[in-house]
């Protein structure tokens, strides 16, 4: 995967009622005022096979933004992102699911959408729910699932499909201590096996584990890197 001089531009509507001058203003633009705002802009990286990104800043940087962008969600506004295999990704893990749906019929028709065909999505459901601890749950309707459940069920799923980038925002958070100790062997089993992985996470303790390189965003662009850094630096 590789990104240069990536940015967005996010356009919006201000409307203004509280004031006569305001709807005056409101009207005359046609019914709205118009503004923007740049989320993520001169963002370059690389990230290659069998390597672990992870994206940080605080709420608001652009983290998630960068993987929408690198996900082909987003169009840029300017410069690039090519994606090199087929990636898959996990903004929202509760996604795609459906509530009337069964546990079982839910791990098969997102490992269909995600790329497996059907034969194969039915020879791997045991082993997701088994990763997500959901195995005495198959039958059950998936909106008797809890939050923290219904989150380890799409990411199960998806770390259970054949991809060459997996995109992740903060789902290594996903669950109890003993679920997140899982998924950080399969982050390190595909990393192994040469996938690509791009984290966007406030807690730098899985990217030290995995040893990712950190790329650090600070209002939509990089932040300085500090002394004696090249590129994206590394979890210390």
């Amino acid at each position: 995967m590789e990104a240069v001089g990536l940015g967005k531009r996010f356009r919006h509507t201000l409307p203004r009622y509280h004031t006569l001058f305001g709807r005056l203003r409101h009207a005359a633009a046609g019914g709205a005022v118009v503004g923007e705002r740049w989320a993520l802009r001169g963002v370059s990286f690389s990230v290659g096979p069998g390597e672990c990104l992870g994206v940080v800043g605080p709420n608001g940087a652009g983290k998630t933004t960068l993987l929408r962008l690198a996900a082909h969600i987003l169009e840029p506004t300017e410069g690039s992102v090519v994606v090199r295999g087929r990636p898959s990704c996990l903004l929202q893990l509760h996604a795609g699911l459906q509530p009337e749906l069964s546990v079982r019929d839910n791990v098969e028709l997102g490992a269909v959408l995600m790329g497996l065909s059907r034969r194969e999505a039915r020879g791997r459901t045991p082993e997701v729910l088994r990763f997500a601890g959901l195995s005495e749950a198959a039958e059950v309707r998936a909106a008797e699932l809890s939050a923290g459940q219904l989150a380890r069920l799409g990411f199960s799923t998806a770390l259970h499909s054949d991809l060459d980038v997996l995109l992740v925002d903060e789902a290594l958070t996903v669950g109890d201590a003993e679920f997140r100790a899982r998924c950080l062997d399969a982050f390190g089993g595909l990393l192994r096996d040469g996938k690509c992985v791009l984290v966007a996470t406030h807690d730098l303790e899985p990217l030290k584990a995995l040893g990712a390189r950190v790329l650090e965003l600070r209002a939509g662009r990089v932040a300085e890197p500090r002394v004696g850094a090249a590129g994206p630096a590394a979890v210390a």
